[in-house]
């Protein structure tokens, strides 16, 4: 799932408009739009803003946003067999 395709998710999740989730984020209502359209693809701080009026954490919107792993990887690696 893209990034945008998951925010109209949480949007739809919620009733929300892109206007109220800028009013949430504190971000202007053409960053939000200019997301979803696909003409802005949204940098580190529109994402933490986005965070922030989603009440969710920074990790879930980078995860989102593809910066983030969708699981984290073991820094052991798999167990060895004896």
């Amino acid at each position: 799932m893209n990034f945008r395709t998951w925010l109209r998710t949480e949007l739809n999740k919620r009733q929300w408009t892109y206007a109220e989730l800028a009013r949430r984020s504190g971000v202007q209502t053409t960053q939000i739009s200019r997301v979803m359209n696909g003409s802005q693809r949204g940098g580190p701080d529109l994402c933490i803003a986005i965070a922030k009026g989603l009440e969710l954490s920074r990790e879930q919107v980078f995860r989102a946003r593809g910066w983030l792993l969708a699981q984290p990887e073991d820094p052991y690696g798999p167990p060895l067999d004896p």
